[in-house]
């Protein structure tokens, strides 16, 4: 019994383990970082770490870390060209699709309140009119 709970110890400490399939939302949506690099990839399809550095304003060491991030969670995929890093959206992963419609239906609607402007309230309507 001690040699199972040996083996199972150093499993769970293996650096390259595959996180649970499951991904919690928090993890995806909890830094600014990686959501500018979902919308990023969401318009542009994909693009080197450096380019994703610069169009986030992220420094490339943090960039990486997020990208290694989302690579982890089946998210997105990297490819390697020699010493070119590419990363673009997994778009064999359910998830990654649920995420890109999200994204584009968020800037679509934020998109429809900046062309329409903010809505007037009843309150606002009625104190204009009985200033007039």
């Amino acid at each position: 019994m001690a040699v199972e709970s040996e083996q199972i110890l150093s499993i769970s400490h293996h650096p390259k383990q595959q996180k649970s399939p499951l991904v919690p939302l928090e993890e995806v949506f909890s830094s600014k970082g990686r959501i500018r690099i979902l919308q990023l990839l969401v318009v542009h399809n994909e693009l080197t770490v450096t380019q994703i550095a610069n169009k986030t304003r992220l420094n490339h060491h943090t960039a990486i870390t997020h990208l290694q991030n989302l690579v982890s969670h089946g998210i997105i995929v990297e490819k390697r060209y020699g010493r070119i890093r590419i990363f673009a959206l997994n778009y064999h992963s359910k998830l990654t699709r649920i995420l890109i419609n999200f994204i584009r239906s968020w800037k679509n609607e934020n998109y429809f309140v900046l062309q329409q402007g903010p809505a007037i309230t009843t309150s606002e309507k009625l104190h204009s009119s009985t200033e007039a």
